[in-house]
């Protein structure tokens, strides 16, 4: 009786064992030559990886696996694929992912990949495609995640891909892409990371980018984007890594960057931005900012170099020099107490350091330059473009004046200004009626009043820099400082 219970049992046991593999075989017939396909055009013999590939059941072939009879999942990565991608990867329509990243897949992507409409995933970086993106790709609705980046494509980005609205990532950084962002992506409201970094993209960044709530990472640096920033940016609440460096943006950065609750990275660097960057420190969970490589100044930067945790701000451009009358002066921002300004000659080894102060009087003719430092904001120095100073004639006229005359001007013209520098109100006495008026270092008048013996400006609303009182009576200029 024991016999035939074991008997039974064996039979049983190959008849389960006959059925796995009748079913294992039964893969559909396009999927298994689609398959075949593929390897012969990538070299599959000289694979990485080709176990059992054309010998065994296709769901023992190395990186495929089946699910109902169809190919459910192609996980090829680093298996060095040589070659194209056929035209039959398209009949592969029970495909969730298709991982091909990381070979030597060349030549264009054929656009019957759009027929694999229940993709979720497809990854096709670190290869040597070529070619433009097939608009195809914007009938696979399902994908979360497609990924070209590290390629050679080449071409405009398709707007169609708008239609992709499940998507969480769309990275296609590190090709030859050209033309302008399309302002669709930004109906692609599920994009947690956009990446279109190292490309040939022109144009200015879409407003329509702000409508991307969930964006947690937008990497737009390496291209040749030009304009603002949109401050529509500054409305995606989710930001984490915002990365716009090496392109050629302008202006000021916008203060909506100051609404971002989360955002721990601003890379800027390499571009044209200018102004203020004060207001950066008033994000509590920004520790890492790049500002170096733009026309910054030292304003707000010795607040970024006390309060960021990673700040880069150096090698800003050269700043110019402003000649009023017999004086040099340049424009460096910060807190002027802090800073220290180099003035020299070409040819000439001497250097005349000035602290607080920029005004220099040459007492040469020749090419001068600046170099400006900060004493808290010490990973910028500004360096000047240089200028060719000549003295002007009435300087030169003026030494035919003796004394005595010098003297009687100035009794005549004398008017005192305290305190200088100023910081809120500027005091002026004058021993007669006069009319004065702030001018700042670009000759623009700002004030004109009225002074009889003793009166004031207000100057709190001014930035801080050099200006100039001057007496309209007889046109006595005597130069002030404003500091914050």
């Amino acid at each position: 009786m024991k016999k035939k219970l074991t008997l039974a049992f064996l039979l049983f046991s190959c008849l389960l064992i006959t059925k796995f593999k009748v079913q294992a075989q039964a893969v559909n017939v396009q999927d298994s030559l689609a398959l075949v396909d593929l390897f012969n055009s990538t070299d599959g013999p000289n694979w990485r990886y080709n176990d059992n590939w054309l010998k065994g059941p296709v769901n023992t072939w190395r990186g495929v696996i089946v699910l109902n009879n169809r190919v459910w999942r192609l996980l090829l990565p680093d298996f060095k694929l040589n070659g194209k991608i056929p035209y039959s990867i398209g009949n592969l329509t029970g495909l969730d992912i298709l991982q091909l990243a990381t070979n030597n897949l060349s030549d264009t992507v054929p656009s019957s990949i759009g027929n694999l409409t229940n993709l979720k995933s497809l990854e096709l970086q670190y290869n040597n495609l070529t070619g433009s993106l097939p608009v195809s790709l914007s009938k696979l609705t399902k994908l979360t995640f497609l990924a070209f980046f590290t390629n050679k494509i080449t071409g405009n980005i398709p707007p169609e891909l708008s239609a992709l609205k499940n998507l969480s990532t769309l990275s296609l950084g590190l090709n030859q892409l050209t033309g302008t962002i399309p302002p669709e992506l930004g109906s692609l409201t599920n994009l947690y990371k956009l990446q279109l970094s190292n490309n040939h993209l022109s144009g200015q960044i879409p407003p329509e980018l702000g409508n991307l709530q969930r964006l947690g990472a937008l990497e737009l640096g390496n291209n040749n984007l030009t304009g603002n920033i949109p401050p529509e940016l500054g409305n995606i609440s989710n930001m984490d890594l915002l990365w716009l460096d090496h392109n050629h943006l302008r202006g000021n950065i916008p203060t909506s960057f100051e609404n971002f609750p989360k955002i721990r990275s601003l890379n800027l660097k390499g571009n044209e931005f200018s102004g203020d960057v004060s207001f950066l420190v008033n994000i509590p969970t920004l520790i890492e900012v790049h500002l170096n490589q733009n026309r910054f100044l030292f304003d707000g930067m010795e607040l970024i170099q006390q309060n960021i945790l990673f700040p880069a701000y150096n090698q800003q451009a050269h700043i110019s020099i402003h000649q009023n009358g017999n004086s040099l002066s340049v424009t460096a921002g910060g807190n002027l107490a802090n800073n220290t300004y180099a003035w020299f000659l070409e040819g000439e080894k001497d250097t005349t350091f000035i602290n607080g102060d920029s005004v220099f009087h040459p007492s040469k003719n020749g090419i001068y330059n600046v170099i400006v430092k900060n004493s808290v904001a010490t990973k910028l120095i500004l360096k000047s473009k240089p200028i060719n100073y000549i003295a002007p004639s009435y300087i030169n006229a003026a030494s035919a004046y003796d004394n005595n005359q010098q003297q009687s001007i100035k009794k005549n013209t004398s008017f005192f200004v305290y305190p200088n520098p100023a910081k809120d109100i500027l005091h002026i006495e004058t021993d007669k009626n006069v009319t004065v008026s702030l001018i700042n270092e670009e000759g623009k008048v700002l004030i004109t009043k009225n002074i009889n013996d003793k009166g004031e400006i207000n100057v709190a609303s001014f930035p801080a820099g050099l200006y100039y009182i001057k007496n309209n009576s007889n046109g006595e200029v005597q130069k002030i400082i404003i500091h914050k």
